[in-house]
């Protein structure tokens, strides 16, 4: 599921909204992905806002998801990371490809995969909802 939101007073000073893919191209395998999240723990806890890279390792065409993977020791997906983002690029310009859909551990530095939608193929969808908004 995914949902098109409004805010009133648009952004905070300084901040401004990412790119978001369009392009199935822009991922592609063995690509790094930025996941940011705020599940919970292995504390069982939330602990603000945590970002992970991680790395692209499947793609499913059609599937609106590809899989990603992480090193042991790295941060990876937590419980309750489900709906955050995905980006890639470069801070100061990020792209938005993903959210996320599956995946995750109590752990979050446990090797696991996560699942994410692929904006790219929502894009109809997304430039609709987005329409209506204004």
């Amino acid at each position: 599921d995914i949902a098109a939101v409004s805010f009133r007073g648009g952004l905070p000073r300084g901040w401004r909204a990412a790119r978001r893919s369009e392009d199935a191209a822009d991922l592609k395998v063995t690509d790094a992905v930025e996941l940011a999240g705020v599940g919970l723990t292995e504390n069982l806890r939330r602990e603000g806002l945590r970002v992970a890279t991680l790395i692209v390792t499947h793609l499913y065409p059609g599937w609106n998801a590809f899989a990603t993977a992480n090193e042991p020791g790295r941060m990876s997906g937590c419980d309750g990371d489900s709906g955050g983002p995905a980006f890639k690029g470069e801070a100061e310009d990020p792209l938005a490809v993903g959210l996320v859909s599956v995946g995750g551990k109590k752990d979050c530095s446990a090797p696991s995969w996560v699942g994410f939608m692929r904006l790219s193929d929502h894009k109809d969808w997304i430039q609709k909802a987005l329409a209506e908004l204004r």
